[in-house]
């Protein structure tokens, strides 16, 4: 562990500033010399040596004080073996303090744990990381740092104990790992179990078929990017959803999907692995040529269509002349001054509709300050019928 200072409140202590090895006062004589660079009576003299050994003696209450130490229950991992890394922090009296993150190159870290214990008047942060190397060969995991702020116990007291502040780096030790290379030059690893499957052995001419790919299990492996295939007088197109890769295969003739086979190393049982998949023959058929209609059945086709186009327009077209005649004969209700004259014209009309029946019965009785507005109402019913 390596510790450094960043801020002490021990000052060095000299009552004399020298010029060429003598003090500087005005009487140069010896006698007056010596006299004159004596501190006062009752205040004891410090010396630069003093003032070392004081802040050696307080760098090393510090440096016992607190350590920080990494240590791995392998040095010797194969590539990709897991290894247990613990980062002990001690400590007995701190304000702030913080414990850089572990992240080392060439190196997968995770977090497992992060606690604290009690042991005596210390204080233990214990950290665990699980590493996993990434490459063959030698790696240094370089030191890990904390930063500390704490105030010496002697001030802890005063009430201007922040005026003694002081902020320290520590270093823990720096570790070396020696990464053994896997077996028959392989660089996946892992535990694994590969499935495949086909949603049809039988197809048609341009009709796709669907083949899916799935790995299963923990390694290095991340996606199947790199699985691909190529078969002639085919189009293939990929979908690849993390450890699943499905291909849309469109066939022009009969084709084989080849074996994928993946080789690993499992550091479980410390064996190499072989995984594959079967092969897939797949039949593919000639498109089926649609049976021409008989002339017959498009004739009656046509003679439908011709009907059912003739019946609508005719539809339309006494629609129209219906609309026609009634915007006539509204017309002609605006036009009548007297309810004699009115009921003339719709008499005829009675029994179409009940609402209209009852405005016509009123129009007999009706007072002709009330005949605009009952010819108005009788001429909206008309609108609606």
């Amino acid at each position: 562990m390596f510790l450094t200072v960043m801020q002490s409140n021990c000052t060095s202590y000299s009552p004399h500033k020298k010029n060429n090895g003598l003090p500087r006062y005005s009487n140069s004589t010896p006698q007056a010399i010596y006299k004159k660079s004596l501190p006062p009576k009752g205040v004891k003299m410090q010396t630069r040596l003093g003032n070392a050994l004081l802040w050696l003696t307080l760098n090393l209450q510090l440096l016992s004080a607190y350590s920080l130490q990494m240590q791995v229950d392998n040095t010797q991992p194969m590539l990709g073996e897991k290894v247990t890394l613990t980062v002990d922090f001690v400590y007995d009296n701190v304000e702030e303090y913080e414990v850089k993150e572990a992240k080392f190159e060439n190196v997968e870290t995770t977090l497992v744990s992060d606690d604290e214990f009690q042991e005596g008047n210390q204080t233990h942060k214990r950290i665990i990381y699980t590493l996993r190397p990434q490459k063959a060969g030698k790696l240094t995991l370089p030191a890990l740092q904390a930063h500390i702020e704490m105030i010496p116990p002697a001030y802890q007291s005063r009430y201007n104990k922040n005026k003694y502040l002081k902020k320290l780096d520590i270093s823990s030790n720096p570790l070396t790992l020696e990464v053994q290379p896997l077996p028959q030059a392989l660089t996946v690893w892992g535990d694994y179990t590969m499935h495949a499957k086909v949603d049809k052995t039988e197809t048609t001419i341009g009709e796709p078929i669907r083949f899916t790919v799935t790995l299963q299990g923990e390694g290095n492996i991340k996606n199947l990017d790199f699985l691909t295939l190529d078969i002639p007088h085919t189009l293939i197109y990929e979908k690849n959803r993390g450890l699943t890769k499905a291909f849309s295969i469109v066939p022009e003739k009969d084709f084989t999907i080849p074996t994928i086979t993946l080789k690993y190393y499992n550091l479980s049982t410390h064996s190499v692995v072989l995984l594959s998949t079967p092969s897939y023959h797949i039949t593919v058929k000639p498109k089926p040529v649609k049976p021409l209609v008989p002339p017959m059945l498009g004739y009656i086709m046509l003679l439908v269509i011709f009907g059912a186009l003739f019946y609508y327009l005719n539809h339309l077209f006494t629609s129209l002349d219906h609309l026609d005649k009634k915007a006539t004969f509204i017309k002609t209700l605006k036009k009548c001054k007297t309810k004699e004259e009115l009921l003339a014209k719709v008499a005829p009309y009675l029994g179409k509709d009940r609402g209209l029946d009852r405005l016509i019965y009123r129009l007999e009785g009706v007072e002709d300050d009330g005949f605009a507005g009952l010819r108005g109402e009788i001429i909206k019913g008309f609108k609606h019928i």
